[in-house]
């Protein structure tokens, strides 16, 4: 079943929809996010101005209905190959995970390495592949986790280098920390070897 802009012709494969709006919806939420930088930000734009998302539900006849943004609605946007021109098969896989002494399967995403088809220029895609590899870039790179090797997203503030800096003692990202009277003074500090090991900050 296509996600929602593309609708499956016996013989054609992928179209995309014939509803404008659908097809506007999804564009602004690309164009947004090359303007603004991060998912989050996007997630924020819209319901400022007043704009909803299309959104399949799970029924035979596919209705879409429109639904206040949410951030998993623009991942699936953002994150799915087929929106790029591309067709893929294999994307997620089950993994085991033990869960109450218990051995439980979860779907999870494969590496891009691991899935099972990739057909690129499959059919007409509301962005192109290198557009889109630049998305998967750009959101890796605004990940916040702190063992990661991303810069962390673009945020307010005075501060030049959050995200690039690490802490000499254990590696971790250094946090911003505003303080003054006003809430102007910056400072960089290490707080996870505190909060993790007890260690001074």
């Amino acid at each position: 079943r296509p996600p929602v802009g593309y609708e499956r012709v016996i013989g054609e494969g992928y179209v995309v929809t014939p509803d404008k709006r659908i097809r506007e919806a999804i564009a602004l939420v690309f164009k947004q996010f090359f303007q603004l930088g991060s998912v989050r930000q996007v997630l924020l734009w819209l319901p400022e101005h007043d704009l909803q998302l299309p959104v399949k539900e799970n029924t035979a006849e596919e209705t879409v209905m429109w639904k206040r943004p949410r951030y998993c609605m623009l991942h699936r946007i953002l994150t799915h190959p087929i929106y790029a021109g591309a067709y893929v098969y294999g994307r997620t896989g089950d993994v085991v995970v033990i869960e109450e002494c218990a051995s439980k399967k979860r779907r999870r995403m494969k590496p891009r390495k691991d899935w099972e088809v990739l057909i690129e220029d499959h059919h007409e895609g509301y962005i192109t592949w290198q557009q889109y590899e630049r998305i998967q870039e750009m959101m890796a790179n605004n990940s916040n986790r702190f063992q990661s090797e991303s810069h962390g997203a673009p945020k307010r503030g005075a501060s030049l280098l959050a995200g690039l800096l690490r802490c000499k003692r254990c590696g971790r990202k250094l946090t911003v920390q505003y303080t003054g009277r006003a809430g102007n003074v910056l400072r960089y500090c290490c707080c996870r070897g505190q909060l993790d090991n007890g260690q001074p900050r």
